[in-house]
């Protein structure tokens, strides 16, 4: 994570690992980061202290590789190439729920 001042950067904290996998989107909402990966599924963290995200929930779902989330309204959307469109409640980041999917 980093803090945009000017033109210079300056490191405010890092990432954790990221389960399972690489990082292949990164939605930023409510401070919170939902992180997905080209694995499947998706992590949620706290960004409440920048320089230590504090790992909240993670929901796998027999999803192939994400390529793309976004986040409005605590409902997450993860597309995939292989698996079409999933659509998951994050209200409560420890327990996430699968609302629906499109192939």
């Amino acid at each position: 994570l980093f803090n945009l001042e000017g033109v210079a950067f300056t490191r405010v904290g890092t990432w954790p690992p990221t389960p399972r996998g690489y990082v292949t989107d990164v939605a930023v909402v409510d401070g919170h980061a939902f992180v997905s990966r080209r694995s499947g599924g998706f992590t949620v963290w706290s960004l409440s202290t920048s320089a230590a995200p504090e790992y909240r929930g993670i929901f796998r779902q027999g999803f192939g590789s994400v390529s793309a989330i976004a986040v409005t309204n605590q409902t997450a959307y993860l597309t995939s190439s292989t698996d079409g469109l999933q659509i998951v409640d994050v209200s409560d980041p420890s327990n996430l729920r699968l609302l629906g999917q499109v192939a």
